[in-house]
């Protein structure tokens, strides 16, 4: 089973260290050309801006204000990126899983016409990446190749999975998946001092439980190196 969805863990305990997480960048620039541009590209939308994978395979240059650094997701957006114009197979998959749930709501054509659209109301902000000069570049390079993100969600956890399988230095290749660079930018965000409101409004959440999660995991792991640090009489 995918470590997607094993609920038994989640991407705050999957995310990468530091370290791997510097490892899958290098692994990405070992690729050629397409292939590195768009490997780097997936890693750092996900595991420094926080986006959602169906984020990143919906995104258009219409989202980008590149003069400003700002991605704008919108509410909703006509998804045509499936065969022939069509909704995608990721897309479809959502609108019959919506139906599942409540099926005498909702009908097939009617979710259909509702996708593209961000996982929750509160996922529909504007994500800032004018915070490093490299972002910049990244995103300049990428949507002067391409109008939008030209690749199918459905290959996400194969292309991180490989990413994985190439780092020298991720011991535990089913731990990284794509989900988990979610959780590594979260977790890097508390590091750097954002605060709980700031971080949901930014990653997207409905409340703001899921950022306090995330402050307090890193809270626990501060009182744990203090107590490896200093010994019982306080003392190094």
């Amino acid at each position: 089973m995918s470590r997607e969805r094993d609920f038994e863990r989640s991407a705050k305990d999957d995310a990468p260290t530091q370290r791997e997480y510097r490892d899958l960048l290098r692994a990405a620039k070992r690729l050629d050309g397409e292939d590195e541009l768009r490997y780097t590209f997936i890693t750092r939308t996900m595991g420094e801006l926080g986006l959602r994978a169906g984020e990143v395979s919906h995104m258009r240059r219409d989202w980008i204000d590149l003069e400003r650094g700002r991605i704008e997701i919108p509410a909703h957006d006509p998804c045509d990126h499936g065969r022939d114009g069509g909704v995608c197979g990721y897309c479809r998959s959502q609108a019959k899983q919506a139906v599942s749930y409540r099926p005498d709501e909702l009908t097939l054509e009617g979710e259909l016409q509702r996708r593209w659209k961000p996982k929750l109301d509160a996922s529909n902000r504007s994500v800032i990446y004018n915070f490093d000069d490299s972002l910049f570049d990244l995103f300049d390079v990428f949507f002067h190749r391409h109008e939008r993100f030209p690749w199918c969600r459905s290959a996400f956890n194969c292309w991180v999975n490989d990413l994985a399988e190439e780092s020298d230095l991720i011991d535990d290749k089913d731990e990284i998946y794509p989900h988990a660079l979610r959780g590594y930018a979260a977790r890097r965000f508390v590091k750097k001092g954002m605060r709980a409101h700031t971080l949901r409004r930014h990653m997207g959440w409905g409340s703001v439980e899921a950022a306090l999660d995330y402050i307090r995991m890193e809270a626990d792991d501060i009182e744990n190196e203090l107590t490896r640090i200093f010994d019982s009489n306080g003392k190094y």
